[in-house]
């Protein structure tokens, strides 16, 4: 056997060293594959992190127009705000989503300008013109008669 074992060495330590090359191979490849399959999951929570970031600045943005009553030039600006932070919108989700972002943003230039509207009276409304509006004399209770 020693004879044998003596006669092939170099065959049995070419097998095995071609063993351990195709097994570091093979674990590699494994290595590999797991690697792709994590950065997958990781491209896929980073994504969902941003869109969910950008669905809360539009809920919050929305709440504060609801709930809170600024003046318009404040609207104007809590609008710029939300465009300036929304803007990515486009990189992260399908043209439909995307229009409604900006459709938010469009809307609420357009009531910070209809508030804006309100604020000052229109003077060709006849309503506003000077023989028109009441002349109010603050000596007198507002029911007219003497005090």
């Amino acid at each position: 056997m020693r004879a044998w074992l003596a006669a092939h060495i170099e065959l049995i330590l070419r097998i095995i060293s071609t063993a351990a090359t195709v097994t570091i191979g093979v674990a590699a490849s494994f290595l590999a594959y797991q690697q792709f399959k994590i950065s997958k999951s990781k491209l896929k929570f980073d994504l969902y992190e941003k869109r969910l970031e950008l669905f809360n600045r539009l809920r919050d943005y929305a709440s504060e127009v609801a709930m809170t009553n600024p003046d318009w030039n404040e609207t104007l600006d809590k609008a710029g705000k939300f465009y300036r932070d929304t803007i990515q919108c486009r990189f992260f989700f399908d043209k439909d989503v995307s229009n409604y972002f900006n459709n938010v943003y469009e809307n609420g230039k357009k009531l910070s300008t209809a508030m804006q509207e309100l604020e000052r009276p229109n003077l060709t409304d006849p309503r506003w013109s000077p023989q028109n509006r009441p002349m109010v004399d603050w000596s007198k209770p507002a029911n007219g008669s003497a005090a």
